[in-house]
Formats: C-alpha cells, sequence, structure tokens
C-alpha cells in the first residue's frame, strides 16, 4: 500500500496528475492473493512474448510498403499501442460532443427562462396598463357638480 502510494504521489509531483487511487484497508489475505494473481499473470505474459520472439511475419502498410520479417511480438505490442491511441481519440471526441450537447441545452434554457420572464413582464405590464386604463374612464365618466 505504502509502494502505491508513493508511486500516486510521484505521479502527481511529476506529470501533475491527480492521483484517483483508492486506498482501502483490505486484509492481508487479500493483498496476498492480488500480489499472487499479478505475479501468475505476468509469469504467462513474459512465457507467451518469449515462445513467440522467433517467429515473424511479413507486414503491408496499406499497401504502400511492404515490410518483411518483422517480429509477431513486435507487431502485437504496435497494434496494442495504436488501438490505445485510436481509443483515446474516441474519448476525446465523445468528451467533445458531450460537452456540445450540454452547453446546446445550457442555451435552451436559459432561451426558454429568458421567455418565461418576458412572459411574466408582459402580463405586469398588461395589467398596470389596464388598471390606468379603467381608473381613467371611471374619472371621465363621473359627472361634474
Amino acid at each position: 500500500m505504502r509502494l502505491a502510494a508513493g508511486i500516486c504521489i510521484i505521479a502527481t509531483a511529476y506529470k501533475g496528475f491527480a492521483c484517483s487511487l483508492r486506498f482501502r484497508k483490505a486484509s492481508k489475505e487479500r493483498k496476498m492473493v492480488r500480489i499472487i494473481v499479478s505475479v501468475v499473470l505476468l509469469v504467462l505474459l513474459a512465457a507467451l512474448v518469449s515462445l513467440n520472439l522467433g517467429y515473424t511475419t511479413s507486414v503491408d502498410l496499406l499497401g504502400i510498403r511492404r515490410i518483411e520479417n518483422v517480429s509477431i511480438v513486435a507487431v502485437s505490442a504496435l497494434s496494442f499501442a495504436f488501438g490505445i491511441v485510436y481509443s483515446l481519440f474516441i474519448y476525446f471526441g465523445s468528451y467533445r460532443h458531450s460537452k456540445a450537447k450540454r452547453l446546446l441545452a445550457d442555451k435552451v434554457r436559459n432561451i426558454k427562462e429568458r421567455g418565461k420572464q418576458l412572459d411574466i413582464r408582459e402580463a405586469e405590464k398588461e395589467k398596470v396598463d389596464g388598471a390606468a386604463i379603467a381608473g381613467a374612464k371611471s374619472q371621465t365618466a363621473m359627472p361634474l357638480d
């Protein structure tokens, strides 16, 4: 837990990112299971990579260029990296779309509120004008003595 907190502090100081790790008190058994599972997954990944280092393939770059004898591990690593970059573009695009949608909804809400306020002002003005007209008629309708 201290290592994760230290990494969080270093990442915050170095990159300026807010650390979003949530530190909960976990039992020692849960911590041990997490460590064992992480080590097993890393060993499996290392075995997968080492067993596939000798295999090569040719890569066609959209018909522009053909590269021969490229390691399968390199192709899969680059594919994974490009997938992450592509998903970031999709994420930021959807974020911008939702932000624009939210701003448009705020504008519509403000226009509706201004319309309601204008209706209220017009109703009050009509009341005042109606009372002034009624008061003026009653004064002229009275006979002079």
